[in-house]
C-alpha cells in the first residue's frame, strides 16, 4: 500500500467520524460552535479533513457529543 494512500486515509478519518457523529445526530455546524465555542470556520476545516484538530478543540467535542 503507498504511503499516500495510508496518509489520505489517516486524513479523513477524523472529519468522517466527526460528520457520522454529529451530523448523523442532526447537529448543524452552528449547534456544535455554540456548545464547543469552537468558530464554524474552524469545524468547517475539520470536517472537510483541510485542518486536523488539535487535542483541546477533539475534548471539547468528545464533550459535546
Amino acid at each position: 500500500m503507498s504511503h499516500l494512500i495510508i496518509d489520505s486515509c489517516a486524513s479523513s478519518g477524523f472529519a468522517n467520524r466527526l460528520k457520522a457523529c454529529l451530523y448523523g445526530a442532526g447537529y448543524t455546524r452552528q449547534d456544535i460552535s455554540m456548545g464547543t465555542g469552537i468558530s464554524e470556520q474552524v469545524l468547517s476545516g475539520y470536517v472537510n479533513g483541510s485542518t486536523q484538530p488539535t487535542l483541546p478543540d477533539i475534548e471539547k467535542i468528545a464533550r459535546f457529543i
